[in-house]
């Protein structure tokens, strides 16, 4: 039997979604923080994208590195 389990990964993708509909949902709060400390909603939107960009590519690569442990012939 594998480490990763399909149930495991589902459970992980699944919270994965949920943390990034969270930080989703407090864009609008953040922008307004941005916005009281000098910023503009510009700068709020520049790096909630970057953040979910490197999400993103963090969960790319964290889904490779489990496919190559759960199938090593690949």
């Amino acid at each position: 039997m594998s480490i990763f389990s399909s149930r495991a990964i589902k459970i992980l993708l699944f919270t994965n979604s949920l943390v990034m509909i969270a930080g989703a949902m407090l864009g609008p709060i953040y922008a307004l923080f941005v916005e009281d400390v000098g910023g503009n909603l510009l700068d709020a939107s520049i790096t909630n994208s970057i953040f979910f960009l490197a999400a993103g590519i963090t969960s790319i690569f964290a889904g490779s590195i489990q496919t190559i442990l759960k199938n090593p012939s690949l």
